[in-house]
């Protein structure tokens, strides 16, 4: 991601990493190559001489407005960009999202200039490989407007799995300590108490066997109860 590529894109670009974190990244990009620079694009930096930009603002600076995201994954969750380009375009189409001019990917493109309509994309590079994102000139405002985007709220992997096995497992050892420390006390005291009467305390000790056998059956049935919970968490979302 070049340096010169405005926030809010950067935020979008981050939730693609998020929702794909070992995903291919070989047709990412932002800078214009030297195909884009001999043409007007968003992917050429506005107030840079000799460089063809279709939109500028009233700053001097430097800006990159278009990202492009390989869609080849592997991503989480069922995501795939179809379904990112399509909830994008749905927010663009809402009010809800304001912040981009054009949307490309897998041969159509959609424009806030004709509503997000879906319409065949003309140019020579059908996007079959990456979806293209161009953001609106604003001059410090949307440009740096890092709201979430909507995808990883979506599809995101709030619950940390292996963070929940840990914490449960952590759970179970603490009763394990516990009840080990309890029943040292117990047969502790009831050891001192046995002077008189051994056999009282032969009984009392079995039937704490009894009872901590209970509660390892009981922390057994926890654990099964618990992989079962990891193991729908893991599952693909069904469809939306």
């Amino acid at each position: 991601m070049h340096q010169d590529t405005v926030p809010c894109l950067v935020t979008l670009a981050e939730e693609f990493d998020e929702l794909g974190p070992e995903r291919d990244t070989a047709s990412d990009g932002s800078v214009g190559d030297l195909d884009h620079q001999e043409r007007s694009s968003n992917h050429n930096r506005d107030d840079v001489s000799g460089s063809s930009t279709p939109q500028s603002d009233s700053d001097d600076s430097p800006d990159i407005r278009a990202i492009d995201t390989d869609d080849s994954g592997p991503f989480i969750n069922g995501f795939t960009m179809q379904k990112g380009v399509d909830l994008i375009v749905q927010r663009c189409r809402s009010g809800v999202e304001n912040r981009l001019v054009e949307i490309i990917y897998n041969g159509y493109a959609w424009y806030a200039s004709n509503g997000w309509k879906k319409v065949k994309y003309t140019g020579s590079n059908q996007h079959t490989e990456h979806a293209h994102f161009g953001a609106k000139a604003d001059t410090g405002k949307l440009e740096n407007d890092t709201r979430p985007w909507g995808l990883v709220e979506k599809w995101g992997d709030d619950v940390d799995k292996q963070g929940v096995k840990d914490a449960v497992l952590e759970v179970l050892q603490s009763t394990e300590g516990i009840k080990a420390v309890g029943l040292g006390m117990d047969n502790g005291m009831e050891a001192q108490k046995a002077g008189n009467d051994p056999e009282s305390y032969a009984t009392k000790i079995k039937h704490t066997d009894t009872n901590v056998k209970t509660v390892d059956e009981k922390v057994n049935d926890l654990t099964t109860k618990v992989d079962q919970i990891l193991e729908w968490l893991q599952a693909p979302p069904p469809p939306a």
